[in-house]
């Protein structure tokens, strides 16, 4: 998601950045806004059998949900 770029300065991948538009395009329209605090239920299918960290996934949804205004601030996640 996240890339370092000399000297400690760090910018979102543009796949990152990719992935994040089609985010806000599939959650665009009407959708209920859910108020604080949340429980989440997150389905994860790895893409193949190679291992990777569910934290690393969480993220971004979590940053999704909140740009497209279906929740407002994941600090307010109590359960995932």
């Amino acid at each position: 998601m996240y890339r370092a770029i000399g000297r400690g300065r760090v910018i979102k991948t543009k796949k990152y950045r990719e992935w994040m538009a089609a985010a806000q395009v599939a959650l665009a329209g009407d959708h209920p806004v859910v108020d604080p605090p949340y429980d989440l239920t997150i389905e994860l299918t790895p893409p193949n059998r190679r291992r990777f960290d569910i934290d690393n996934r969480l993220k971004g949804i979590l940053d999704a949900l909140e740009l497209a205004g279906v929740i407002s601030d994941d600090c307010y996640v109590d359960r995932i």
